[in-house]
């Protein structure tokens, strides 16, 4: 099942004031995947890939990670 990994609120212009706007990006590994990609690493980035037909690879910090969440698929 894929997830969505939602960020925090970004940050706006030069000033550095925050936004309550979130950020998020869905992936092709299930929750659990994902929390376990993001806590085993070294760096603090783990790499998944996104969904679909023009499917890419996205790098993630996980100190700007807010939460994980599986995704229905709709499929049975």
């Amino acid at each position: 099942m894929p997830a969505m990994i939602i960020f925090g609120p970004v940050a706006q212009g030069a000033s550095g004031e925050k936004s309550s706007r979130s950020e998020a990006v869905r992936v092709t590994e299930d929750a659990e995947t994902v929390i376990q990609k993001l806590a085993q690493t070294k760096t603090g980035f783990s790499e998944f890939e996104t969904p679909g037909r023009s499917a890419r690879k996205v790098w993630v910090n996980r100190m700007q990670v807010r939460m994980v969440r599986d995704l229905a698929t709709g499929k049975k």
